[in-house]
């Protein structure tokens, strides 16, 4: 189970002998002062209610006494979170145990509750940590994750229960359920919970012995994080007339290396495989329609996936992480990847999309570092957010005419990227789409663009009054146009060869991280014009020696090379590569 970490709420004060004391405030508002370590273990004597007409008791040792008729608080509890509690005995009288009760009580580790109780509320006693339990034989309901995360090793569901919500999630230690068999709703065989008819597979417990499992043919559906974090599984047969699997179905099974999916299913659900980071190879049955979102995440083992020719949309995060996945056939059926559908697929060279897309949605295919190539479909008319950021292979891209927008950072740090073509219908770029291109000599718009321009292939508006980008593999000295007014985020990001920037009188803004990195950057002359200057706009900077201001202007100075804001005296940046001792002038 993971480790569960203890918050405590202390005060650390000091004793007039120097030594430490510690104060604790309970519900009452009485004040508690622990003078030194010795006493660390004291738990302050408490009481108050949980319910309107319930009331609790905790001692010093750490026990709670809960005690009342009705119900407790449904969402109020005066437990959750609590370090103090490590035993609680619920009285004859009280019904039930509301939402969250115990929720975070990481030192309960026993509790008994009155046959009176009729109902456990959702994430009642989630992560505690409470090994065994009765559920008393009243129980009719048990809400959602009222186990979840608990250390749980058994436990047994009784004759009256009717409804249960996913109550044993995460519960990692647990080795077998049992259900009483009288039981009308629930069923369990071998230690695993099944409905009455054994149709739905309810919970694998995820410390139940053995590497395989073959899933009995009366089931037609698999619940919702049915068999999660169950590590043991290597092996889980799934007959043929299953037709429904759950979200987060087999998530986390890190052993799971060969899973076969019945013929008729029609959607890989959310996260259903998510984690399994075993699984070497699976198949996609021809009906299915939807890859949900995260469902392959981080199966770091899979290496090739064919998508049936019926498949139309494919989910955020379906992929991510996938490093070793080389290969990926998308069917011409597929009119929509979301967002980070492929990020982070490291071993991924190629990949044909299909001519229906018309969006590449933000970090499709970011940090794809062995991606060398990729045709964009004529019918795209966006380009995401950081699409293909990190793409440090990828040498070339051709966007078709029917692009009308670039994402912020859409290109970004494509290292080997040489040449890029605006073509003549983009309406709107967004900031540093090719920021940190350290191989980029020159952006080419195409000259009917009514937006954009390109002269001396640095990218500006068609007015000439915002600096775009500056392509990064281009050195020396530049002298910025005359019309410029403002410089945008990561402009010159990455221009390591970048010694000179004359900036002209007309600037009045320099966005975010606008010369980030221009590590060969010398000396930069701030104009009189010049009223914003945002953060990180010359960091890294690491050759920079001085900042010069001009005297009229009104919003900055320099002194002793050092940038400084007038209305405030703040310092705002000192030059990386000035050297020698500094004072911070009294003024700052």
């Amino acid at each position: 189970m993971r480790k569960k970490w203890i918050a405590m709420l202390l005060v650390v004060m000091v004793t007039a002998e120097g030594a430490p004391a510690l104060t604790w405030a309970g519900e009452t508002g009485t004040n508690v002062e622990l003078p030194g370590m010795e006493e660390e273990e004291y738990v302050a004597a408490e009481s108050g209610s949980c319910g309107d007409s319930v009331t609790y008791e905790l001692d010093g040792e750490g026990t709670l006494v809960i005690s009342g008729n009705g119900e407790m608080w449904e969402n109020n509890s005066p437990f959750q979170g609590r370090y103090d509690i490590k035993k609680a005995v619920v009285e004859e009288g009280v019904t039930s145990i509301g939402n969250s009760m115990f929720s975070g009580c990481y030192m309960l580790t026993e509790i008994s509750l009155p046959n009176s109780l009729t109902s456990i509320g959702n994430f009642a006693f989630c992560e505690s940590s409470i090994k065994s339990l009765t559920i008393p034989e009243e129980v009719t309901s048990i809400g959602l994750g009222a186990f979840e995360d608990s250390d749980l090793i058994r436990i047994s569901i009784p004759a009256k229960v009717a409804s249960m919500d996913a109550p044993f999630r995460m519960c990692c230690d647990l080795s077998f359920i049992e259900v009483d068999k009288n039981n009308m709703n629930y069923s369990s065989q071998d230690g695993v919970l099944f409905d009455k008819s054994q149709s739905t597979l309810f919970c694998y417990p995820p410390k139940k012995a053995g590497e395989s499992y073959g899933i009995a043919k009366s089931v037609k559906k698999i619940e919702d994080w049915a068999f999660l974090d169950c590590r043991s599984l290597k092996n889980i047969d799934i007959p043929e007339g299953l037709t429904e699997i759950g979200e987060g179905a087999f998530a986390d099974c890190t052993h799971l290396r060969n899973v076969k999916l019945p013929k008729n299913m029609e959607k890989i659900t959310d996260s259903i495989f998510s984690g399994c980071s075993s699984l070497e190879d699976i198949s996609i049955p021809e009906h299915v329609a939807s890859i949900g979102d995260s469902s392959f995440y981080d199966c770091i083992s899979l290496k090739n996936i064919v998508l049936p020719t019926g498949v139309k949309q494919i989910g955020s995060y379906a992929f991510s992480d996938c490093i070793n996945l080389k290969e990926v056939i998308i069917p011409q059926s597929v009119t929509r990847i979301r967002e980070d559908a492929f990020c982070r697929c490291r071993s991924l060279t190629d990949i044909s999309l299909p001519q229906k897309i018309e969006e590449l949605e933000e970090e499709i295919f970011y940090e794809c570092s062995s991606l060398c190539g990729i045709a964009i479909p004529e019918n795209v008319k966006s380009i995401g957010y950081n699409a293909f950021a990190g793409c440090e292979n990828l040498t070339d891209i051709t966007l078709p005419e029917s692009v009308t927008s670039i994402g912020s950072g859409a290109f970004g740090g494509c290292v080997k990227l040489e040449s890029a073509v605006i073509p003549k219908g983009v309406e709107r770029i967004e900031t540093g789409i090719f920021a940190n291109c350290s191989s980029l000599k020159k952006i080419e718009v195409a000259e009917e663009n009514p937006n954009y321009c390109s002269p001396g292939g640095v990218l500006l508006d068609k007015e000439k009054e915002t600096l775009i980008n500056y392509p990064a593999a281009k050195s020396g000295s530049y002298k910025i146009p005359e019309s410029v007014k403002n410089i945008s985020e990561s402009a010159f990001a990455g221009c390591s060869g970048l010694q000179e920037v004359i900036l002209p009188e007309g600037v009045t803004e320099i966005s975010w991280s606008a010369f980030f990195n221009c590590s060969s950057l010398k000396n930069i002359y701030i104009p009189a014009s010049l009223t914003v200057l945002m953060p990180r706009a010359f960091d890294g900077c690491s050759s920079l020696e001085a900042f010069n201001v001009s005297e009229d202007n009104m919003a900055y100075r320099s002194q002793d090379g050092v940038l400084i804001q007038n209305d405030t005296d703040n310092l705002i940046k000192f030059p990386e590569g000035k050297g020698g001792s500094y004072r911070i002038p009294d003024s700052v």
